[in-house]
C-alpha cells in the first residue's frame, strides 16, 4: 500500500490518546473480587454504628486473621543474651536466635 492511501485511511479514523491507554489500562475492567467485606458490617449484614459493635467486630476480625496466620511460637522463658564487646561506656549484646527450620 502506498503512503498516500495509508494517510487517507488514517485521517478518517478517530485519534487515540496513547497516554490514556498507558496510564489508565484497567479503567474499563470490572473491579477484582478479592473476597473482602466492609469492616463496619457484621456477619449478619447489619451496619455497625456503636463502639460496642465495633469492638465485637474487631474481635471477630482478629480471630479470623490469627486463624489464617496460624498459632505463634511460644515465648522463651529466658532470653539468652551475651555481652560480645565492651567499648568506652558501651556494651554490645548478642541475642542468638533459634528457628525451628534452621539447624545449628
Amino acid at each position: 500500500m502506498s503512503a498516500l492511501w495509508l494517510s487517507v485511511l488514517l485521517l478518517g479514523q478517530e485519534r487515540i490518546d496513547w497516554r490514556d491507554i498507558v496510564q489508565k489500562p484497567y479503567e474499563k475492567l470490572p473491579p477484582a473480587k478479592l473476597g473482602l467485606k466492609p469492616l463496619l458490617v457484621d456477619e449478619e449484614g447489619k451496619h455497625i454504628a456503636t463502639p460496642k459493635g465495633w469492638y465485637a467486630r474487631r474481635k471477630q476480625l482478629i480471630h479470623k486473621w490469627q486463624k489464617l496466620l496460624g498459632t505463634p511460637p511460644q515465648k522463651p522463658k529466658q532470653l539468652d543474651a551475651r555481652i560480645e564487646k565492651t567499648e568506652k561506656n558501651r556494651r554490645r549484646y548478642a541475642f542468638p536466635c533459634q528457628f525451628p527450620f534452621r539447624r545449628r
